[in-house]
């Protein structure tokens, strides 16, 4: 499973890696939408793309969100996942209609029961729209799987390293 994560706080990017390494042969890391975007256009063919809707280099949130199709264009068939630490209603409905897969609060990643909900919800999805590939499918459960085991066996070291993540923003 190939993997980029655009997250500019690194504590966040640490403990979503070190997440995904249980489940992942490759994870790119970017701060920056540039960042993300020179990822993206080099065309690895990635299965999960985890996007923070707070970028250093983007005027706003509805930019970062504007930026989300063309994200899909450059991969079709990755499942792209928001995950911010304040997403409202208006926030969540735009980043859906914008090619989105699911959105996720950054303080439900170290729960387990939360993102392993959400997870399911997004390969449940998947699976219910005819033009998404059987191969995102497999991803998202086998995703959800995994990570469901290595939150069960690293649950207090994430909680503490989300805590003094949640202090810095």
């Amino acid at each position: 499973m190939k993997i980029l994560i655009i997250e500019d706080r690194k504590e966040m990017s640490e403990i979503l890696a070190d997440i995904f390494r249980e489940i992942s042969s490759e994870i790119h890391i970017a701060r920056t939408m540039t960042e993300a975007f020179r990822v993206l256009n080099e065309r690895p063919v990635l299965d999960l793309i985890t996007v923070d809707i707070g970028l250093p280099d983007a005027a706003s949130r509805e930019e970062v969100i504007d930026r989300i199709p063309d994200m899909r264009t450059l991969q079709q068939n990755a499942v792209i996942v928001v995950i911010s630490g304040i997403i409202n209603a208006d926030d969540e409905a735009m980043i859906l209609k914008s090619g989105a897969d699911g959105v996720m609060m950054k303080w439900d990643v170290p729960t387990g029961e939360t993102l392993l909900r959400r997870l399911l919800a997004i390969a449940k999805a998947i699976k219910e729209t005819p033009t998404r590939l059987q191969r995102s499918i497999a991803t998202a459960e086998f995703m959800a799987h995994r990570l469901a085991a290595f939150l069960d066996a690293h649950a207090e070291n994430s909680r503490e390293s989300m805590r003094a993540c949640l202090a810095f923003h």
